[in-house]
């Protein structure tokens, strides 16, 4: 019986897996919700353009139940130059937990 339940369980993370699509819209929630600017324009603009550097050097290991997401932000350190050199995040059960404390 907790054999069964073990198989249920890896299929239930395996199903819920998040994929590289699915760390896009977080990383663009993360964002939005970081950029503390008085002009919602400028805010929605700069949100946007830092989470579209951040995607383009993102890259994902595959755990089969579970993904880390390595985003290297070299790129971003023009921007925000306090945070960490990488970070990574990891992705399981459709949820994100950051390994690496951002500012």
């Amino acid at each position: 019986m907790k054999y069964i339940l073990l198989a249920i369980a890896v299929f239930a993370l395996y199903v819920s897996n998040p994929s590289i699509q699915d760390f896009h819209y977080f990383v663009r929630e993360q964002a939005n919700s970081r950029m503390q600017m008085d002009d919602d324009l400028a805010n929605a603009f700069a949100s946007e353009l830092v989470s579209a550097a951040a995607i383009e050097s993102t890259y994902r290991t595959d755990y089969i139940i579970a993904s880390k997401f390595t985003i290297d932000t070299a790129g971003l350190r023009l921007f925000m130059p306090n945070i960490p050199m990488k970070v990574e995040v990891l992705g399981i059960g459709g949820q994100f937990i950051p390994l690496t404390d951002i500012p």
